[in-house]
């Protein structure tokens, strides 16, 4: 016959493993509803392949995109007066 202490730790493994079910539940249904996945880019910092109409105002902007990602640049940083690093080229 089960003891009094026993039925305690009975039903207090039975919480647990509840508990623990119903924690693993609300992380799967939580990295199901707010996960994106990481998309890793198919080029290097711009993307109009597939807005190009073959104009000439195309082609320009594509010299120009191409001539801007060259250009020597300086990163500069400031901190915010909320604490946030700002960060630019």
């Amino acid at each position: 016959m089960l003891t009094s202490i026993s039925i305690i730790y009975f039903v207090v493994l039975a919480v647990l493993v509840l508990a623990a079910v119903i924690l693993l539940i609300s992380y799967y249904s939580f990295r199901v509803a707010f996960h994106a996945p990481v998309k890793k880019r198919t080029t290097p910092e711009f993307y109009i392949e597939k807005y190009d109409s073959g104009s000439k105002e195309d082609q320009k902007v594509k010299e120009l995109m191409k001539e801007f990602v060259g250009i020597e640049y300086e990163k500069v940083c400031i901190t915010s007066f909320d604490g946030l690093k700002l960060s630019g080229r």
